[in-house]
């Protein structure tokens, strides 16, 4: 599982989070901040159960890529808002697509019982 890329790419993609948002104003600290971080965590918790539990991957698959969607949204607010330069969205745009089209190939593999490879 760790091996997987989708299991590297979103570790990279936590830590990347986990390095960005320590720069964003302390007044969004509870709101904004906190939700991009508990949604990266969430949606590597979602991929694991996918694996855990073959039989529900389906449906656990579906709920990661509404948790992608989500931190998409986020992250596109901390640009908007100014806490997240044009490079740094660009950066992240970069990561979550990769994500994205992994997870998008996984979905579809997920009918005939594939795992992430």
């Amino acid at each position: 599982m760790k091996e997987s890329p989708i299991f590297l790419k979103t570790g990279d993609l936590a830590l990347w989070v986990f390095q960005q948002t320590p720069a964003f104003p302390r007044r969004l600290r509870h709101s904004l901040t906190d939700r991009l971080e508990r949604s990266v965590l969430r949606f590597q918790a979602q991929l694991v159960r996918a694996v855990r539990d073959p039989g529900g991957s389906g449906r656990s698959l579906s709920r990661a890529d509404a948790t992608l969607d989500h931190l998409r949204f986020l992250f596109r607010l901390a640009k908007d808002l100014q806490v997240a330069s044009l490079k740094s969205y660009a950066g992240f745009s970069e990561r979550v697509m990769e994500v994205g089209r992994l997870l998008g190939a996984w979905r579809q593999g997920s009918g005939k019982g594939d795992r992430p490879g």
